[in-house]
């Protein structure tokens, strides 16, 4: 019975609470006074293109101002529009990817509103074909999971995956046995791996943990915490340069682990999601895209794709049983590219050259 009289009075307020504040023409939602003719949503341009943005008054309303922002940068404003506003944006300039182009009406009253279109902006550099040439093999553990694959100082070091089985190793080249092991923790499932100024920075998937290690003892000096996940990564020197599985790559600051920029992997035609183990040599990233067999040349720069390697003859003699192809290293003593895969038998010394 108690519980009655509560419900119900409970009730009368709220009916008391509803008649006593009704909603009021003004509290309702007021039509934008524009609508957007271009671009569409989604977009595609090339870089180079001219962008028009154009925006028409709706019969009988007042738009007091527009402004039009390329993310969260103002790209023009004006005030008392007419019957029509147009804006021109020239994309030679802007990285490839997404961009969110950001339309903002004030009405008379002083309402904002605001309407966003995304495009997506490919590259104006159609990639050059090359193919991976097997220069020599080498022996690889097949109970390795590889996940980064680094060349430093004549060494080689790898970073191993799987939750429970994930390692950092120095490995000895010519036969495949390692030299010295540290295991991350068994509730970790490890990534990829770079070395900086003698210091390892060992990523993980879902953990969003970074280890760094000293290379010389293998000591855990420090962890980093991030947000989302980790597959690869590498440094050109000043910044740790990052993929979490998308197109998105992130420039790290070493010492804090701050995000300073990114980037996105776009090609004359396509988005490269997947992203996975990186490699940084002569002002270019080398990136492995998840379950493909090729290698993408990248420009850090902006993020265009501007090789696209074939290394199907190295996963075919490779592969046998193991999985997919993953790891990239550069050794400085022949000037050829090491390339592996999770679970193989074997190493490749490669080099990238024409079909």
């Amino acid at each position: 019975m108690r519980l009655f009289f509560a419900l119900f009075a409970l009730t009368a307020v709220l009916f008391t609470s509803c008649e006593e504040s009704p909603v009021t023409p003004k509290q309702q939602r007021k039509k934008a006074p524009f609508t957007v003719s271009n671009p569409s949503d989604n977009a595609q341009l090339v870089v180079g293109d001219q962008l028009e943005i154009r925006t028409n008054v709706v019969d009988g309303q007042e738009l007091k101002q527009l402004q039009l922002f390329l993310g969260d940068s103002l790209l023009n404003e004006q005030k008392n529009v007419g019957i029509q506003a147009k804006y021109s944006l020239a994309t030679k300039d802007l990285n490839v990817g997404f961009h969110t182009i950001r339309i903002v009406g004030t009405d008379a009253e002083g309402e904002e509103f605001i309407v966003n279109r995304t495009i997506a902006l490919f590259s104006d550099i159609y990639p050059e074909l090359k193919v991976a040439k097997i220069m020599r093999t080498y022996p690889h553990q097949t109970t390795s999971y590889t996940q980064g694959l680094e060349m430093y100082n004549g060494k080689l070091y790898e970073g191993t995956g799987q939750t429970g089985k994930s390692k950092l190793m120095e490995i000895r080249l010519e036969t495949g046995e390692t030299i010295r092991s540290v295991d991350v923790p068994d509730y970790i499932f490890g990534e990829g791996i770079t070395i900086l100024n003698d210091e390892i920075f060992q990523i993980t998937w879902e953990a969003r943990k970074c280890f760094v290690y000293d290379v010389n003892s293998f000591e855990l000096k420090r962890e980093f915490q991030y947000f989302g996940e980790g597959w690869g990564i590498a440094n050109d020197g000043k910044h740790l340069i990052m993929s979490n599985g998308s197109s998105e790559v992130v420039f790290r600051d070493p010492k804090t682990f701050d995000i300073v920029r990114s980037i996105q992997i776009f090609g004359s035609n396509q988005e490269y999601r997947a992203i996975n183990e990186l490699e940084y040599l002569n002002g270019f990233i080398y990136a492995n895209v998840y379950q493909e067999d090729y290698v993408l040349k990248i420009d850090p720069a902006n993020g265009k794709v501007l090789e696209k390697i074939d290394c199907g003859d190295v996963v075919r003699e490779g592969k046998g049983s193991g999985d997919v192809l993953n790891g990239i290293a550069y050794n400085t003593k022949t000037g050829n590219f090491i390339l592996t895969g999770k679970n193989w038998s074997k190493l490749f010394e490669v080099q990238f050259v024409n079909p």
